[in-house]
C-alpha cells in the first residue's frame, strides 16, 4: 500500500510535473514574450505620455509667449496710434492755420488791390483834371495867340495900307 500510494503519488507528481512543464513552456513561449512586449509598450506609452505632456506644456508656453508678444505689440501699436493721432491733430491744426493764413493773405491782397485801384483811380482823376486844366489853358492861350497874331496881321495889313496911302499921298503922280 505504501508502494501503491507512492506510485500513485509519483504518477500524480509526473502528471503535475508535465503540467508544470507545460505551464513553464507556455510561460516561456507565450506569456514571457507577451509580458516583455507589454513592458516595452508600457515604456513606450509612458514615454509618449511624458512627451505628450511636454508638448502640451511647450505649446502652452509658446501660446503664452505669443500672447505676451502680441500684447507688447498691441501696447507698442497703441503708442504708435496715439503718436499718429497726435501727429494727425498737429497736421490738422497746421492745415487750419495755413488756411487761415491763406484767407488773411487773400483778404490783404484784395484790400491792397482795392487800395491800389483807388490810388490809381485818384491819380488818374488828378492827371485827368490836370490834363483838362492844361488843355483848357492851352486852348485859351492858343486862341489868345491866334487872336493876337490875327491882330498883328491885321495891323500889318493896316500899316501896309497906311504906308501905301502915305506913299501915295506923298507922291501924287503915282496913281496906284
Amino acid at each position: 500500500m505504501y508502494e501503491s500510494k507512492k506510485n500513485a503519488a509519483l504518477k500524480t507528481i509526473t502528471k503535475k510535473q508535465t503540467k508544470v512543464d507545460e505551464i513553464n513552456k507556455l510561460l516561456a513561449e507565450e506569456i514571457t514574450p507577451n509580458l516583455e512586449k507589454i513592458k516595452v509598450e508600457r515604456a513606450s506609452y509612458l514615454q509618449w505620455s511624458a512627451n505628450s505632456t511636454e508638448v502640451e506644456r511647450l505649446t502652452r508656453f509658446c501660446t503664452a509667449a505669443s500672447f505676451v508678444e502680441a500684447r507688447a505689440l498691441l501696447e507698442e501699436s497703441k503708442g504708435d496710434v496715439t503718436q499718429m493721432e497726435n501727429k494727425q491733430e498737429m497736421l490738422r491744426f497746421t492745415i487750419q492755420e495755413a488756411q487761415r493764413e491763406m484767407e488773411d493773405l487773400a483778404e490783404q491782397k484784395q484790400q491792397l488791390s482795392l487800395e491800389k485801384e483807388e490810388q490809381l483811380q485818384s491819380m488818374f482823376d488828378d492827371l485827368k483834371k490836370t490834363v483838362e486844366a492844361r488843355s483848357k489853358s492851352f486852348v485859351k492861350y492858343t486862341s489868345m495867340w491866334r487872336n493876337q497874331e490875327n491882330e498883328v496881321q491885321a495891323q500889318h495889313t493896316a500899316l501896309a495900307v497906311l504906308e501905301s496911302r502915305y506913299n501915295n499921298a506923298d507922291n501924287p503922280s503915282n496913281p496906284s
